[in-house]
């Protein structure tokens, strides 16, 4: 706790020696939860020493003299970011007629000269980054200055933008660029997504960004984040129109995502209704697709059918990109009732709808015609196209399209009386699944339990359940390694040298987070404040070197940790 307690305070010496004295009176919990008002709490009493160095918020301000004004107007209008930014953004932020965009670039050097911002690279671009009290400051001055509301809402604009350009290809083949494009300004969205749900007259546009997220969310492990944040703003505005029927479109597919077709009919059902009065046609033919998905995840085949060929007619007439995935989903239904032939015809057809469209379509369809391989007694050609279809999930990074490929090479493995490697594929799966948190279709139950019972006779169910655990165990890159065939390391608990990074605290926190609680629902149980329950979050992704909420949920899950 008391490291965490330093890594809040950015290693200041000043920040950690104000804070040891506030030590005589609270505890280190106690410490920690009021460091969001850390200038308030770190003053030293008494006369001793130079001012600048007995209050934190006297050697912000210190610095802050020796700044010009153009520098100060960027410092306060930076610390808008809720982590790294490059030029650009800066740029399109902060600049207006008081700080032209010209004399960004310059501003930005000067505070990096002064240790108020670092220079760091990411993926290959210049970035800066704040110190946490060095923000906290630059937002009280953001404050002060009258402009905190106006940069809140530039900084959403330029959220909106980035997200709009992401979303245009997340059917086309830069999908992968776009989606990691959206993971580099993660924290940013957060924070804009914040503010849209905490402001009157802004939930709207929050509305629009978070539904534009729609895949994102599910393909990059942020499913429960998503869900979280369309609903609160869909809670928010009521009034029918185009972003409601985007909001409800968007929190109808996570729900289906999380495998809850009953949540997810009657959300798509208004979307579908809304959007024929208001539109867009898009959405009217996306939920009349997720409508089929949910009738799939039902067993009812006929309903699922009927509505993914009205759909695929839709995109026709609106975004014919969109028919790839579709096809897809057509034939899913085709090979759950039976008729491979027809089932092979759609996803081929899909294959070829999307010859140069995304890799997750391609993914989905090759996927089908492992299945309709491995039916048809094809082991070899099963197992090629399921391996093909993995090495595309492992490059869109989708936790769920990663599982549905491990349990159809799992099964394959069980057909060709491969009893180990089924067993640890299906842990593997398992282990990816409880990440999300989702659960393999129902539909796709009879395969799984074929699969187990296979194992369970042929290697007894003490060595079946012991493999099993050993592929949960392993990590989600050194499973796909494992089911590819790659040469991959020894297989053993992922992060296991990270453990001591967390305080007790922190681990009750992520064993909680593996069990798929909100940061309310955890606060809740642990009878701390929700923004305390956020921050010991966001404290284990970056103590974990973390991006996402699964991947803490999958950790947890391989180490057993205290309170599962």
């Amino acid at each position: 706790m008391l490291a965490d307690v330093c890594r809040r305070l950015d290693g200041l010496p000043l920040a950690i020696e104000l804070a040891a004295v506030r030590l005589r009176t609270l505890g280190p919990e106690e410490l920690v939860q009021r460091l969001d008002d850390r200038f308030a709490l770190l003053a030293r009493s008494g006369a001793a020493g130079a001012e600048r160095h007995r209050t934190l918020r006297a050697t912000m301000q210190w610095s802050a003299d020796l700044l010009s004004d153009a520098d100060r107007v960027l410092w306060r209008r930076v610390a808008v970011f809720a982590a790294e930014f490059d030029l650009s953004a800066a740029e399109a932020v902060c600049s207006d007629g008081i700080l032209p965009r010209a004399a960004v670039v310059g501003a930005l050097g000067r505070l990096a000269d002064a240790s108020l911002l670092e220079r760091t690279q990411i993926r290959g671009r210049r970035c800066f980054r704040m110190l946490e009290s060095v923000r906290a400051y630059g937002r009280e001055l953001l404050a002060a200055a009258g402009e905190e509301r106006a940069l809140r809402r530039r900084h959403r604009d330029w959220c909106a933008r980035v997200v709009t350009w992401a979303a245009t290809d997340y059917v086309g083949p830069e999908q992968v660029r776009a989606l990691d494009g959206l993971e580099a300004v993660h924290a940013e969205l957060t924070e804009t997504l914040r503010f849209s749900a905490a402001t009157p007259g802004e939930e709207e546009r929050g509305l629009r960004i978070a539904a534009d997220l729609w895949l994102y969310w599910a393909a990059r492990g942020h499913l429960g984040e998503g869900r979280r944040r369309v609903d609160a703003l869909l809670a928010a505005c009521p009034a029918a129109g185009e972003a409601r029927s985007r909001g409800l479109l968007a929190a109808g597919y996570l729900a289906l995502a999380a495998t809850d077709p009953e949540s997810a009919v009657p959300l798509l059902e208004q979307a579908r209704e809304l959007a024929s009065r208001t539109g867009p046609a898009l959405v009217g033919a996306l939920a009349t697709q997720y409508l089929g998905q949910a009738a799939l995840f039902r067993g009812d085949l006929a309903t699922a059918d009927r509505l993914l060929r009205a759909a695929a007619a839709r995109y026709e007439r609106t975004d014919p990109r969109y028919r790839a995935f579709c096809w897809a989903d057509v034939g899913v239904v085709a090979l759950l009732a039976g008729d491979l032939a027809e089932a092979g015809e759609a996803f081929d057809r899909s294959l070829a709808l999307g010859r140069n469209g995304d890799p997750w379509t391609r993914s989905h369809a090759l996927w089908g015609l492992g299945l309709v391989r491995l039916t048809a007694g094809d082991l070899v050609g099963a197992t090629r196209h399921e391996q093909a279809a993995l090495r595309l999930m492992r490059e869109v990074d989708d936790p769920s399209g990663t599982a549905l490929c491990l349990e159809a090479l799992a099964w394959a493995a069980a057909a060709e009386a491969n009893e180990e490697r089924a067993a640890r594929l299906t842990g593997a799966a398992d282990a990816v699944w409880r990440s999300i948190p989702a659960r393999l279709p129902a539909p796709m139950g009879g395969r799984r339990d074929a699969c187990t019972g296979a194992v369970r006779a042929a290697l007894g169910e003490r060595r079946a359940a012991a493999l099993r655990a050993e592929g949960e165990a392993m990590g989600r890159t050194a499973t796909v390694a494992l089911a590819l065939d790659e040469r991959a390391p020894v297989p053993v608990p992922r992060h296991t040298d990270k453990a001591g990074a967390l305080t007790p605290r922190q681990r009750e926190v992520a064993a909680l987070v593996a069990r798929g609680l909100t940061d309310r629902e955890i606060a809740d149980r642990l009878v701390i404040s929700p923004r305390t329950a956020e921050s010991h979050v966001e404290q284990i992704l970056t103590r974990l070197g973390f991006r996402s909420r699964a991947e803490i949920a999958a950790w947890t899950a391989e180490r057993a940790l205290p309170g599962r």
